[in-house]
């Protein structure tokens, strides 16, 4: 992401890195940036387990340039019940997210945690968990859907380590082992 991105001065945007010290939560983590924003700034959100082309960011990016409004990636997986599973209106809008949905509830799209948002989420994290805050910006300002197809990895396991290089090396033209492994 930071070598892709930089600073951001070719998207027209400021890019800030931060690091969450001790892994309290994904609410927590956003909170720490709050300092870095003003109130009329989006920022781009990026989980640190999601695994996935840089064009999946760009699309992102763009589709918030494009819109002027919130917009999250989503993805289709098999394992819909382990996410936020993600239910769509008109325009690719999303109505509403069921964080950790039981069977009944499970939806073709799932959240992909890539992001563009609003100075307001930091506000609604002061009340709300991830999931709520969420659904607070669906029915406010409403939140844009930007749909991923291609190889995606919410890194969740060890093993998954595994299965992000077998996805990166996929992109690969060529693959060439130098000496003995």
């Amino acid at each position: 992401i930071i070598n892709e991105f930089g600073q951001g001065s070719r998207y027209g945007m400021t890019i800030q890195y931060i690091r969450q010290e001790e892994p309290t939560g994904i609410r927590d983590a956003i909170s720490l940036a709050k300092g870095h924003f003003q109130e009329d700034e989006s920022f781009l959100l990026v989980y640190a387990d999601v695994l996935a082309s840089e064009n999946m960011y760009r699309q992102v990016v763009q589709a918030f340039g494009t819109f002027h409004q919130p917009v999250a990636a989503i993805c289709h997986t098999p394992h819909a019940q382990n996410y936020g599973t993600v239910y769509l209106g008109q325009d690719m809008q999303i109505e509403r997210l069921v964080e950790k949905p039981v069977e009944r509830e499970v939806g073709n799209y799932v959240l992909a945690g890539v992001f563009v948002m609003p100075y307001r989420l930091f506000e609604l994290l002061e009340r709300f968990e991830m999931d709520e805050a969420l659904n607070e910006l669906c029915a406010g300002e409403g939140l844009r859907s930007s749909i991923w197809e291609e190889p995606w990895l919410d890194a969740q396991h060890p093993w998954d380590l595994l299965k992000g290089n077998q996805m990166v090396m996929d992109t690969w033209s060529e693959a060439r082992v130098d000496g003995s492994v």
